[in-house]
Formats: structure tokens, C-alpha cells, sequence
């Protein structure tokens, strides 16, 4: 009923076993291609990172550049993607699960399965917290955070609006 990273690894494991297709394969082929994700991609430890992933950490107000340590699993904190990309999934998740031409992503149903807090969580969804902004409207977020990277994803699902920001420091 809350995030627990554990629980996003067993759930990436169990789209493997299912589908019989790598996790990555399976969001490439299922969510990243029918949205034009071309620059995304899962990863499954720190060890994976491509070279120019170098994230930073401020100490003492001078950021340094330092390797992201072997933190974590795939499904969850390994997904990599650039800003386009992201604005494609926001996009997707303001369409009620429709892709760039209309296809369904995820069904309708998924999407408000996925925006439902569980009733003792009171504001945790499955990814998503769920939210108001400072003037009532409804507003989900999704934060990730690594040794040495930020991100942040907001929609306010009565506009269509999204907003994702990633940065190259952590523990900010």
C-alpha cells in the first residue's frame, strides 16, 4: 500500500516470467515503441549505466561528479530516458493510456486502478501520489531518487498539463 522498491523489482520479475521477454524488452515493445520512446530504456543495476551518466552530489556547496553505487533493481529506479520521452509518457498518462495515434497504451481502467490509493495508504497510488495543488486541483506526482540523480514528475489530470524534471545531482 506504499512504495517499497523491493515490490517493483518482484513486480518487473513477474512481467518476465509472464510475458517470457526481458523487462526491458517487454516496456520497449509494449509502452516505450507505441509512444516513440526511442531514448528509453531499463537497466538493471548502477553497473549499467552508460559512460556519460555521471551524476553529482553537493558536499559542502561544490558539486561533486561520483559513479551511482549498485542500488538498485530493475522496475525500480532503472529506467533511463530523456526529456522527450518523458513528455511522451505524460502525455499518454493525460490521454487516459492513448498513444501519440490514438492506440491504447494502458486501458482506461488501468489508469484509474493506477491513480486509486489503497484505503490505508489515504494517498499513495500504484506510482503515483495522489495529491492537490495549492488552489484544489487534483495533482499526481512521482518522484525518483538516486546516489546521483533527481527526478520528478507532476500532472494535473484535469488539464492535460505535465511536467517532468530530471537533474544530475541527488540527495539534494
Amino acid at each position: 500500500w506504499e512504495y517499497h522498491n523491493p515490490n517493483y523489482q518482484i513486480a518487473a520479475r513477474m512481467v518476465e516470467v509472464v510475458s517470457g521477454m526481458a523487462f526491458d524488452a517487454y516496456l520497449r515493445q509494449h509502452v516505450f515503441g507505441p509512444l516513440g520512446m526511442r531514448d528509453s530504456r531499463t537497466i538493471n543495476t548502477a553497473d549499467d549505466l552508460p559512460p556519460s551518466a555521471c551524476g553529482h552530489l553537493v558536499v559542502l556547496g561544490v558539486p561533486l561528479a561520483v559513479p551511482e553505487p549498485r542500488a538498485f533493481g530493475n522496475g525500480s529506479g532503472g529506467v533511463l530516458s530523456s526529456a522527450h520521452d518523458m513528455a511522451a509518457w505524460l502525455i499518454m498518462q493525460g490521454q487516459r493510456g492513448r498513444g501519440p495515434d490514438g492506440a491504447a497504451i494502458i486501458s482506461p481502467a488501468s489508469i484509474t486502478t493506477m491513480r486509486t490509493p489503497s484505503p490505508v495508504s489515504g494517498a499513495y497510488a500504484l506510482g503515483w501520489t495522489i495529491g492537490e495543488t495549492a488552489s484544489g486541483s487534483p495533482m499526481l506526482s512521482h518522484s525518483g531518487d538516486l546516489f546521483t540523480s533527481t527526478a520528478q514528475q507532476l500532472l494535473l489530470p484535469d488539464t492535460g498539463w505535465g511536467v517532468a524534471v530530471m537533474a544530475n545531482t541527488g540527495l539534494v
